[in-house]
């Protein structure tokens, strides 16, 4: 499912260029109309006449333009979403309305301003030329946004197309005899004395998250649950490293923890929240996990109160920004959000200041045979991880 392509925003840039056309469309009318006289006026009469229709042609052209926004917002960003025809029925019937305020807004005023307007048949002429402005820009803004999309949708299947090659790259990496890695992990947790039980604890713990995450890679889903405990196994391990300076608080909704989801999309957010903003962090921080259940909707929220961004950086460049040390990385996360339909994908952080969250919802279902919490996360009874 490619998603869709965010909606079109009024920018500076975008109003100035389309203002800097009207302004061009009225001197080429101007120029138009008084060129027409050249063949029965002298050339000074028709330079005289240009500077008179100028004023009126830009009066003309500024209503136009005021008309035009309102008409913009409500079917080019608006109707966005909707298909072609719809937008079409909301053309035909705002298209007369927009025509006739133009008609008794710049007619009274060109007239009390002192300009000529037509009259009686030539009236006709203020009906119909309006009506092909207001068709012809429309039709170039729909035009232009029908390019942004196509280009939004081409630039991330090519995001998507690299983050799959990466995963399966990954995934051929992690096919290196991963049971070796774990009979190396128990010989050296079986090498430790007894009395660094602790550190035979740690040794055990590591090699139990590599197993869920092993596991959970062979599952297109797995439950909310074995999902959070992963994630709060990886949560004690950190706090053994960073210790006091890391601080985790839970909102998870009792409901949604029996939901399926796609594995290994909340740890990766958690890391990068201690990597990123923690741990760089003298004071440290808070870690906050949200999970709620809305209808058949789960948000979920990963905050902290990190360093947050640096002045120089923006939400664009992390959210496109991949781990090349063989980590996850947000632009990976964020990328495979997108992939699997996730609405509402946001990145909350402002620059300079503390502080980065980072939202998505996905439509859930209830689990036929989710991955258990003791299949993965912990085999041993004596490190289980408390529910978070």
């Amino acid at each position: 499912m490619t998603p869709e392509a965010p909606l079109p925003r009024l920018t500076w840039r975008g109003v100035g260029f389309v203002a800097a056309v009207y302004v061009a469309l009225a001197v080429v009318y101007a120029a138009t109309i008084a060129g027409s006289y050249l063949t029965v006026r002298p050339l000074a009469e028709t330079l005289a006449t240009f500077a008179v229709l100028v004023p009126r042609s830009l009066l003309d052209y500024a209503i136009k333009g005021a008309l035009t926004l309102p008409v913009w917002w409500l079917v080019v960003r608006g109707m966005d979403r909707r298909g072609s025809g719809a937008q079409l029925a909301a053309h035909a019937f705002l298209g007369p309305l927009w025509v006739a305020a133009w008609f008794w807004t710049y007619r009274p005023l060109a007239a009390a301003l002192g300009y000529s307007i037509l009259t009686g048949g030539g009236e006709v002429w203020d009906i119909y030329i309006p009506a092909l402005i207001y068709a012809g820009q429309f039709a170039a803004f729909h035009a232009v946004r029908t390019v942004a999309k196509e280009r939004y949708r081409a630039d991330r299947e090519h995001l998507l197309r690299d983050a799959a090659r990466q995963a399966e790259l990954s995934a051929l990496k992690a096919q290196l005899n991963p049971h070796f890695l774990f009979n190396t992990l128990n010989s050296i947790s079986a090498s430790v004395p007894p009395q660094a039980e602790h550190t035979r604890e740690l040794v055990s713990r590591l090699a139990h998250l590599m197993r869920y995450a092993l596991d959970a890679s062979r599952r297109e889903t797995v439950a909310l649950d074995a999902e959070l405990q992963f994630t709060r196994a990886y949560l004690d391990l950190e706090q053994e490293r960073i210790g006091d300076r890391l601080r985790v608080e839970w909102d998870v909704d009792s409901a949604a923890r029996g939901l399926s989801l796609p594995p290994m999309l909340v740890q990766p957010l958690v890391e990068n929240a201690v990597r990123h903003g923690i741990a760089p962090s003298i004071e440290g921080g808070t870690v906050r996990v949200s999970a709620r259940l809305r209808g058949s909707t789960l948000a979920i929220e990963v905050a902290d109160t990190g360093r947050g961004l640096a002045s120089g950086e923006s939400v664009d460049l992390i959210a496109s920004r991949t781990r090349t040390d063989g980590g996850v990385g947000l632009g990976n996360t964020h990328a495979r959000l997108l992939s699997l339909g996730a609405s509402g994908v946001e990145i909350d952080a402002t620059p300079g200041e503390p502080g980065f969250a980072v939202r998505f919802a996905l439509e859930v279902e209830r689990p036929e045979s989710p991955l258990a919490p003791e299949a993965g996360v912990r085999r041993d009874a004596r490190f289980a991880t408390p529910s978070p």
